[in-house]
């Protein structure tokens, strides 16, 4: 019992801060945006992953402020990744920066949603979803016989049920397929974000 409910919390508190990561990667699309200048950009290593330090100065209603944050939940990435995002900004004259309208200093370079929340927010679903699955299974197979020996003649039910368990077997399996490959399409690079990236 005190096992489920720690997993349950666990599940919640995970869902909660996929929601929260979702959130504030994808509301900077909604910001009005101005022209910065990139004042200096590397690439640094943290841990395994690498990560673009960036710092861009820009005005907003003639105040200018100066910022380092490149995007919101940016985790980084692999080498590769990251120098093209490095490439792309040394190339740059100039860059969009999206700012908070009501706090002109919270700003970044581009939105959308990282490849870590994704597979955070698809864990969260498979830590819910399996069990759930799991568990009604059995719930599922045995009332769908009650109700083919309620509906149905003796002479039918055993071959109506010999013949559907396969299928219910099938969408199990392709149940958990399906989230496999959520699973595996999470794990796609982050350069498709790229786009969100404008450099003028």
């Amino acid at each position: 019992m005190e096992d489920s409910i720690v997993l349950s919390i666990i599940a919640i508190l995970m869902i909660g801060y996929v929601f929260w990561s979702i959130k504030q990667s994808i509301k900077p699309a909604a910001w009005p945006s101005t022209i910065g200048k990139i004042e200096s950009c590397s690439v640094c290593r943290s841990s395994r992953t690498y990560q673009v330090q960036v710092t861009y100065r820009y005005s907003v209603n003639d105040k200018e402020y100066i910022n380092n944050k490149l995007a919101f939940c940016y985790p980084g990435g692999s080498q590769s990744e990251q120098h093209e995002i490095l490439n792309k900004l040394r190339t740059a004259e100039s860059v969009r920066v999206l700012y908070n309208p009501n706090d002109p200093q919270s700003a970044v370079l581009y939105y959308g949603i990282h490849r870590l929340t994704k597979v955070l927010s698809l864990f969260a679903i498979m830590w819910v979803s399996i069990p759930v699955i799991a568990s009604t299974y059995p719930w599922l197979f045995s009332t769908f016989v009650s109700i083919v020996e309620f509906i149905f003649p003796s002479i039918l039910r055993v071959s109506i049920v010999e013949f559907t368990i396969p299928i219910i077997k099938f969408v199990f399996l392709t149940g958990m397929v399906g989230l496999l490959i959520m699973w595996i399409y999470a794990f796609r690079s982050d350069r498709v974000l790229l786009k969100n990236l404008v450099i003028y």
